[in-house]
């Protein structure tokens, strides 16, 4: 599984925050950074028979977990179109027991990321990935990533459309049964990557949105099941993004977050990913 270990040691600031109400803050905090997973989007129906035949086709051929991948992909702008986009930068908000939250990604090239996630003006996560080194920076202090399964994660997050990667030699992609999700039945594709990292990934039959992924991650020394669930697809620059995220499983509870804002190809400069 993944494994991500962060310090939970408790940041020195002004002598009127109560040490142990700021431990609490901040372990809360740091353990739902875990569950925050690279944003993704989506799919396009295969199309039905000729309505001028007046009825459906009796038989089609068996559909297959990439045929799933490939129509996502097609639903969210085309691999071309995919292709075309050098960066982008997304900002979600949301509120937590500690206050309110905003969390921003930014990614550029597959190879480059940074995300910082502040709570009520204060910031207490920093992670910036240059595609070679690695950093976490917080009230704490600052570290260098040399683990190299933390540094496989830091890559894996920096890919601005995973599913790309998943038409590639080395990936597997496998349908699975059809599982029930929130009162319908949704299509199953379980992912494994070359390294051997296994996601699940649950999609609507329907209009082939993806709708959750199930990731398993080891936090804190303890394997959890990271679970994110997307919703209210919109489209911006002729690219699908889901503005509604939910995140469970690497933290106390649930984290709803929402997106106010996208930006497609802005033009991020390389100095953006390297260390504070």
């Amino acid at each position: 599984p993944m494994r991500i270990s962060l310090s939970t040691a408790p940041y020195r600031v002004g002598k009127s925050i109560d040490k142990s109400k700021r431990m609490k803050n901040t372990k809360f905090l740091i353990l739902m950074v875990a569950g925050l997973m690279a944003v993704q989007c989506t799919p396009k129906m295969s199309p039905a028979a000729s309505p001028d035949s007046g009825k459906m086709e009796k038989a089609m051929a068996p559909m297959t977990g990439l045929d799933v991948v490939k129509a996502y992909l097609d639903a969210i702008g085309g691999q071309e179109k995919l292709n075309q986009v050098k960066d982008i930068q997304i900002t979600l908000e949301g509120n937590t027991a500690m206050g309110s939250l905003t969390m921003k990604t930014m990614k550029k090239d597959n190879t480059k990321m940074a995300m910082t996630i502040e709570s009520n003006g204060m910031t207490f996560m920093d992670q910036r990935y240059n595609g070679s080194k690695a950093t976490v920076s917080s009230p704490q202090g600052s570290q260098e990533i040399t683990d190299e399964n933390a540094l496989d994660n830091f890559r894996r997050q920096s890919y601005l459309f995973p599913e790309l990667n998943y038409l590639k030699d080395g990936y597997k992609a496998e349908l699975g049964e059809m599982e029930s999700y929130k009162g319908k039945d949704v299509q199953v594709v379980k992912i494994t990557t070359p390294d051997g990292t296994e996601i699940k990934e649950f999609y609507d039959p329907e209009n082939h949105l993806k709708v959750k992924t199930e990731l398993e991650a080891e936090v804190q020394g303890m394997k959890r099941t990271v679970i994110n669930e997307t919703a209210d697809y919109r489209e911006v620059s002729g690219i699908k993004i889901p503005y509604s995220l939910t995140i469970s499983g690497a933290m106390p509870m649930a984290l709803k977050l929402d997106v106010t804002d996208v930006k497609v190809n802005s033009g991020l400069p390389d100095t953006m990913f390297e260390s504070n």
